[in-house]
């Protein structure tokens, strides 16, 4: 989560009252190790096991910076929970967005070079715009 995106965010909760989903996916990437085709099955399941834990060392990893995120929600006296899915990006936000229902949804842009910049906003934060029910704010 980009520092800007979370000081837009709590200057809106703040202002309207309101509870903040901090939400950090950590994209799969044992579904790739499926389609290595040069491995044999044996070395394509060490490597998967090894994609495996190095997810959930990641997710581990994460969980305690956006506990540090809520905590710091908490002192700025908004209301903060959090989740830390393993998935699609774009999807696990507008799986949430869906379920939630939110009156806005805020995201940080990726910082893009070259070619990249000039679609203006990354593939996860387009998507989402385009797709979930709730306005959606890009922050820079």
């Amino acid at each position: 989560m980009s520092d800007h995106a979370l000081a837009t965010a709590l200057e809106i909760a703040r202002g309207m009252n309101l509870e903040i989903i901090l939400i950090r996916v950590i994209p799969e990437v044992t579904g790739l190790i499926t389609n290595i085709v040069l491995l044999g099955n044996e070395e394509r399941d060490r490597v998967k096991k090894a994609f495996e834990e190095l997810s959930a060392d990641t997710q581990g990893q994460m969980v305690k910076r956006v506990k540090k995120l809520v905590s710091f929600c908490g002192s700025r006296k908004v209301k903060a929970t959090m989740m830390v899915p393993i998935g699609d990006p774009a999807e696990e936000i507008l799986a949430l967005a869906k379920k939630e229902k939110p009156y806005l949804i805020i995201m940080g842009r990726r910082r893009l070079k070259g070619f990249s910049r000039l679609k203006s906003i990354g593939s996860v934060s387009r998507r989402v715009s385009e797709e979930a029910r709730s306005p959606v704010l890009v922050v820079r």
